[in-house]
């Protein structure tokens, strides 16, 4: 990837980031856009798009924002970009929680470990030597026990 697109991308991001600290979210969701049209790699494009969820639930437009998360696990899934993918039904747990939909979120969290699990669990197999992976499937695995631990309580 050229450095000088790198740049422009990170340079929109910061000027959307700058925006929606300021409350202008429509120009802030405009700027993102510009960065995702302007993202050559799709780890670029999927980190614009999971910042526009985030963004939505900011703003307090929950049901955005899981339309935005549906968006970004396809995108995730098409580009097979497994390790976003493998997140995507963590971060919909979180999104939940923000929501203050609590129970649903409780609900979503294991299954959730679990999708994650068995897609880092690919990634692992793929590349034996990607040691940030098994780290991130060590840390599910602590939180997945821990979460079992807690609910026999």
């Amino acid at each position: 990837m050229d450095e000088e697109i790198l740049f422009v991308i990170l340079k929109i991001f910061l000027h959307a980031q700058y925006l929606f600290f300021q409350q202008k979210f429509s120009e802030a969701r405009a700027a993102l856009d510009k960065a995702k049209a302007n993202a050559e790699r799709p780890v670029d494009r999927l980190h614009v798009m999971l910042f526009g969820v985030w963004s939505f639930l900011a703003e307090g437009n929950f049901k955005q924002a899981q339309t935005s998360l549906v968006q970004w696990e396809a995108e995730a899934k098409a580009k097979k970009s497994w390790e976003a993918y493998a997140m995507a039904p963590v971060w919909r747990a979180a999104a939940l929680v923000a929501s203050e939909k609590y129970a649903e979120a409780l609900k979503q969290i294991p299954q959730a470990l679990d999708r994650a699990l068995a897609e880092l669990l690919k990634v692992i197999d793929a590349d034996p030597g990607d040691v940030r992976t098994r780290l991130k499937a060590g840390d599910l695995l602590f939180t997945k026990g821990e979460i079992h631990e807690a609910a026999k309580q």
